[in-house]
């Protein structure tokens, strides 16, 4: 399962199932045309992310920073960890 975590330090995180409802949300927080949004990201590459929610373990695949003006927001591409995949 994929998700898209969506995290601004002003407006904390808001989680979507799909990319083009997180990219809307960015754009509208943003203030430009959702059309904007890829033109305006770029790719980050940092050390996976890992967060529970609802008693899950997510883990990031991409991360991408949106930046227009002053205002910065964080995209992350998140796997949610199937846990019977692993041998604890």
């Amino acid at each position: 399962m994929i998700a898209y975590r969506v995290v601004t330090t002003t407006s904390g995180e808001e989680w979507f199932h799909e990319a083009a409802a997180a990219d809307a949300a960015v754009a509208g927080q943003l203030g430009v045309d959702p059309s904007m949004i890829e033109s305006l990201r770029r790719c980050v590459t940092a050390d996976p992310v890992v967060i529970r929610r609802d008693g899950a373990r997510w883990r990031s695949r991409q991360i991408w920073n949106v930046r227009s003006g002053a205002m910065n927001v964080r995209i992350y591409e998140m796997l949610k960890v199937d846990e019977t995949a692993y041998d604890h």
